[in-house]
């Protein structure tokens, strides 16, 4: 059965912290270490990330921006049969953060909804649930939202920095985290073809569960922390991407959209891929890595800026801490 990409819509946080504003509240750090500002962006080549201020949750994030999909879109919310949530970002542990997403469109009481969660993949894997969906003929829209906020992040690992005696080892495994930022993105997959933006092709994904450790992220007496060993997740994230993109038989794509990471790792996995590069689009410099939100901001964007049409068959190459990667096909409605 042929399943489409209907819609999509991201929104934009409305504060931004740069690389310098963020050197320049650790600065006792950065002194007592002896480093210069201007490190931070040199070594992830992000300038600055986003986030929403307080009190704004990530179910009022994914609203927003499925409210802004049905008007773009012109898609009644009464016609959504599945609603997932796929952020990391969640409101509390219970209820899930669907619920409030769903109260807050008004979608019709027998349209499911729950979290699916899996780091930076979540909204990867919401599609190829999605997809499973889809074979049933009841079900013809599935609405998958995320909203993904780094201000607990941001500020709690500014925080820990300045109230310990952080050494340079110490201060290397939070360097992922000041790559963290924040989008809320709504998308919907559908049986239905008329007006559809591509269709969906293969997906191929693949595993190294012993790298789980290299990064993990946990809120502690109220304190949001991520530790990452960078240097092994991109050495083994690499290994397992190699392997995972030759699986797909119409490599390569006309486009690239790869998960927003930073300058290393894009450089790195287009090398590793032999992707020329400017078959990429990356917005990863003023957005930073919006978690499962990523692909599909930078997916918006290159559409939103001629980047990509619908004439392009596309690669989403996905990974996520586990290790997951993730990789999709969008090609052309015939």
């Amino acid at each position: 059965m042929k399943v489409f990409f209907k819609a999509m819509s991201v929104i934009d946080p409305p504060e931004y912290f740069t690389s310098l504003d963020i050197e320049k509240m650790i600065a006792p750090t950065y002194e007592s270490l002896n480093l210069s500002e201007g490190r931070l962006e040199f070594i992830t080549g992000v300038s600055r990330r986003g986030y929403w201020p307080e009190p704004t949750r990530p179910s009022d994030i994914a609203t927003i921006a499925a409210k802004k999909l049905f008007v773009d879109y012109k898609i009644e919310a009464q016609s959504i049969d599945v609603l997932i949530n796929a952020s990391v970002c969640k409101d509390c542990e219970e209820p899930s953060t669907a619920s409030f997403v769903h109260k807050n469109l008004k979608l019709r009481d027998d349209c499911k909804s729950f979290d699916l969660s899996n780091a930076c993949l979540g909204v990867m894997n919401a599609i190829e649930v999605a997809k499973m969906y889809l074979n049933d003929q009841s079900i013809k829209n599935v609405l998958i939202v995320s909203g993904e906020n780094s201000r607990d992040l941001l500020k709690d690992t500014m925080k820990v920095i300045n109230e310990s005696d952080c050494s340079r080892k110490d201060l290397k495994k939070f360097i992922a985290s000041f790559t963290i930022g924040s989008a809320g993105s709504a998308l919907v997959i559908s049986s239905q073809a008329q007006d559809a933006l591509w269709e969906v092709g293969e997906i191929h994904s693949m595993s190294d569960t012993d790298s789980s450790h290299l990064c993990e992220g946990n809120k502690v007496n109220g304190v949001l922390l991520m530790e990452t060993d960078s240097e092994k997740l991109l050495i083994n994230g690499l290994k397992i991407a190699k392997q995972n993109y030759k699986k797909f038989l119409k490599a390569p794509f006309d486009k690239y959209i790869l998960h927003q990471v930073g300058s290393t790792h894009r450089q790195r996995i287009l090398s590793t891929l032999e992707i020329p590069e400017n078959r990429d689009f990356s917005i990863f410099e003023n957005f930073g890595n919006s978690g499962s939100s990523a692909i599909m901001v930078a997916l918006e964007k290159a559409f939103k800026e001629k980047f990509i049409d619908k004439s392009h068959s596309i690669g989403l190459l996905g990974i996520g801490s586990g290790l997951h990667t993730l990789m999709m096909e969008l090609k052309p409605c015939n």
